[in-house]
């Protein structure tokens, strides 16, 4: 939305206090109810065909759109906004006679800002001109909420509104909010040294590579240290191509390996499809999920064919063609699929007999997510890389790692590495990473995530029990999936490409509205609280989901 023709003084920067509006309004702003030294933030937006919106921000965060118009001729209406103790209102008037300026811009222009809410409640967040939020259209998520802090397992919006983080975020925030130990060590190092380039070392860098080499499985010693999950992925892909020498990545057909080129081309996920590009040389597998299985088959009679019929693909597809076999040890994103005990074992021999490498993409599950270090500590797995990121610094700073067995690593003893970043090993980064590490120790958050994951899977089967929209729930540790049906007996997704759309979107306004922030992806609840979440935190979350869906299952039922 360009700012276009010439522009009112209180249009520049386009921000004022309520006062100067008044003046420039020419005393048509009554009824502020204001005292002179609260200021309110007006802002003017003008569309490419001149089209117009007056957004004001009340002193306590409340945005309201005031007037909007599509031509400059247009009369709004009296439009009177309520915020506590404070009420105005603006008084009907063409634009053309509150603003001269743009008396002469063209008529019939599209309309470029609206009001948004939520059960009643005027959202903040509203100027949406300046960046874009990911995995959205933008109309569809104006305005947005704006969080003030965080603290532990919640964080407070601009209003005070307190909210659980009953997902910690995008699963990363596992320390929970503004933990003190990491944020001094964020402090600490940014007054030390902020940046060195990567092909220096630091302290911090030092002690963190001999910390990951402590907790991972195995003889997992090495780590190259990347930005992001998604980094982390490319990175390891790129190293499994150099060591082996073949070409072929094999993933399966539900799962997210990020957001860059390579790691969304090996993704099953609809971002992929939407992206409407991928790189070549992936190769798809069946997924664990036996819930759906693809082959139609039960588990335990199956004998775990999701796994015994990677080896048939294999062999269609060339061993000496498949450097490495990418996989999540349980999704998140991707339907929240929790494997059979014996699946990742059978794919570690089958790799193993095909020289074929093992990555496992911790960027979820690593660093207790799962209740233990790593999930793939469950079933005594080495892999020969690790991927992980998001619980490395419980997402206070962005960083991410490829953890690599020694016949691995030591490739590059004598080949040269053509891969890394400007930020590599930030030593900020390092220093957040270090700290969040000795949190996870000192405060006991791995053990608190295996008791606490009991808990909460508890709490989810009673509420299976009472939901018949509930078809299955699945987890590892503190992370959940609750899979959602419109029809408990042919099992019909509650989804938006099944028609219910607006089912799922009740979901997500009412659980803001009840305080709760947790992710709902197509026809999944998405769980994974922060490690220090208490049985009686997980108790209050479980009952606004039985709340929401007992709703849902009203409506439902009356359709």
């Amino acid at each position: 939305m360009a700012q276009k023709g010439p522009q009112p003084n209180f249009c520049v920067p386009h921000k004022v206090a309520i006062d100067q509006l008044a003046k420039v309004f020419n005393e048509k702003v009554v009824g502020l109810g204001l005292a002179k030294n609260q200021q309110s933030v007006v802002e003017l937006y003008v569309g490419d065909n001149g089209s117009w919106t007056i957004l004001v921000t009340l002193t306590n965060g409340m945005s309201c759109t005031a007037a909007a118009g599509e031509n400059w001729t247009d009369t709004a209406e009296q439009v009177e906004l309520a915020s506590k103790s404070h009420t105005f209102a603006i008084q009907s008037a063409p634009l053309s006679d509150l603003l001269p300026a743009y008396a002469e811009r063209p008529a019939n222009p599209k309309l470029v800002a609206k009001q948004g809410k939520a059960g009643g409640r005027t959202m903040q967040g509203a100027n949406r001109r300046y960046d874009i939020i990911p995995w959205a259209a933008q109309n569809a998520v104006h305005p947005v909420t704006r969080i003030e802090r965080g603290e532990g397992a919640y964080f407070y919006d601009s209003e005070g509104r307190k909210y659980l983080d009953f997902s910690s975020q995008l699963v990363n925030v596992n320390l929970g909010h503004s933990h003190p130990k990491v944020v001094r060590a964020i402090q600490e190092q940014a007054a030390r040294l902020c940046y060195i380039g990567p092909h220096f070392t630091t302290e911090v860098r030092d002690k963190l590579g001999a910390k990951l080499a402590e907790i991972a499985p195995g003889d997992i010693a090495t780590a190259f240290f990347t930005d992001s999950g998604s980094e982390a992925n490319e990175i390891a892909m790129t190293i499994a191509r150099l060591v082996t020498g073949r070409r072929k990545i094999m993933t399966r057909y539900r799962s997210y390996h990020g957001t860059t080129s390579g790691a969304l081309s090996a993704s099953g996920d609809p971002r992929r499809i939407a992206a409407g590009y991928e790189q070549p040389n992936v190769v798809r597998i069946f997924d664990p999920y036996c819930h759906r299985c693809s082959f139609k088959l039960s588990y335990p009679e199956c004998g775990v064919q999701c796994a015994s019929s990677v080896e048939e693909v294999i062999q269609r597809e060339g061993p000496e063609q498949i450097a490495a076999l990418l996989a999540e040890p349980m999704t998140a994103a991707a339907a929240g699929i929790a494997p059979p005990a014996e699946y990742f074992p059978m794919l570690r021999e089958i790799c193993d007999r095909y020289g074929i490498l093992l990555i496992a993409d911790e960027v979820i599950t690593g660093f207790g997510r799962t209740g233990k270090w790593f999930a793939m500590d469950h079933w005594d797995v080495v892999p020969d890389m690790i991927t992980s990121a998001k619980g490395l610094t419980s997402g206070y700073v962005p960083m991410g790692v490829v953890l690599m067995r020694d016949h691995v690593a030591r490739h590059f003893d004598d080949s040269w590495i053509p891969v890394g970043s400007t930020q590599t090993a930030n030593p900020i980064a390092c220093a957040a990473a270090v700290a969040t590490l000795e949190a996870y120790e000192e405060n006991g958050l791995i053990e608190n995530a295996a008791a606490m994951g009991v808990v909460l899977r508890q709490r989810l089967e009673e509420l299976k029990q009472n939901h018949e929209s509930i078809s299955d729930v699945r987890s590892l540790g503190l992370l959940a999936c609750v899979e959602l049906v419109a029809d408990a007996k042919t099992r019909q997704p509650l989804s938006a490409n099944f028609g219910h759309g607006e089912h799922i979107e009740w979901i997500k306004r009412r659980l803001l509205e009840l305080g709760l922030e947790v992710r709902v992806s197509d026809h999944f609840i998405l769980i994974g609280p922060p490690l220090s979440i208490t049985a009686q935190e997980i108790a209050w979350a479980v009952s606004v989901l039985g709340e929401i869906l007992g709703e849902v299952e009203g409506q439902l039922k009356a359709a």
